[in-house]
C-alpha cells in the first residue's frame, strides 16, 4: 500500500534541507570574506599567559599585541542597545 502524499512531504523536507545548508554554507563564505569571525579568541590572553610562563619575551609580546586585529567601531545604534 502506497500513499502518494508521503512521496511529496519527502521532497519538500529534502528541499528544506537544501535550503537551509544552502543558507548557511552562504552565510559562512560572506563572513569569511567580508573577515567576520564568529567565534570569539581572546589571542591577548593566551599571548600574555605565554609571556608569563617565560616563553615570550617583551618584544615579542609587543609585536604580536600590536598584530592582532582589532574589533570593529560599534555603530551608534549598537551603541544605544547595549546601554539599555
Amino acid at each position: 500500500m502506497e500513499i502518494p502524499e508521503a512521496r511529496w512531504i519527502i521532497w519538500l523536507t529534502l528541499l528544506v534541507i537544501l535550503v537551509l545548508v544552502g543558507t548557511y554554507v552562504a552565510m559562512y563564505f560572506r563572513g569569511q570574506a567580508m573577515g567576520i569571525v564568529k567565534e570569539k579568541a581572546d589571542y591577548l590572553s593566551d599571548f600574555r599567559k605565554l609571556k608569563d610562563e617565560g616563553k615570550l619575551d617583551e618584544e615579542e609580546f609587543g609585536r604580536l599585541k600590536q598584530a592582532i586585529p582589532k574589533p570593529p567601531l560599534l555603530d551608534d545604534e549598537d551603541q544605544v542597545k547595549d546601554s539599555n
